[in-house]
């Protein structure tokens, strides 16, 4: 199990909702060189960091700061500094098409509205 691993539990991403755990990697990869990831528990923001699948839960993801890379870890970053922008990356085959699409909440009226990522 991954708590035997000693691995915070911060640190993993459980993909237990998803139907499809591999499409849901894959999706997820895609952007391991280029988004960040924020840990509120520690208040650290990881711009460098390597996304794996523990081999005895593939239900599950494991998100590991380089630990090499101080220079690529943010500390005392407090959640209050960290806001939603209500902006969701989402793939094209959920639309029938090809590519990945930038969708955003319309708060005021509770409707998306969708642009594509080039």
């Amino acid at each position: 199990m991954l708590n035997d691993l000693g691995i915070p539990e911060h640190l993993i991403w459980k993909l237990n909702d998803f139907d499809n755990h591999q499409r849901a990697v894959n999706f997820i990869k895609q952007f391991q060189d280029t988004l960040c990831v924020y840990s509120a528990p520690v208040e650290q923001l990881y711009t460098n960091y390597d996304i794996s699948i523990p081999p005895d839960d593939d239900r599950s993801l494991v998100i590991l700061p380089n630990p090499y890379a101080y220079h690529d870890t943010f500390n005392s970053i407090g959640d209050h500094s960290v806001h939603a922008t209500g902006m969701y990356i989402v793939p094209g085959d959920l639309f029938g098409k090809e590519g990945l699409f930038l969708t955003l909440r319309l708060l005021k009226y509770g409707k998306g509205l969708s642009n594509r990522c080039h």
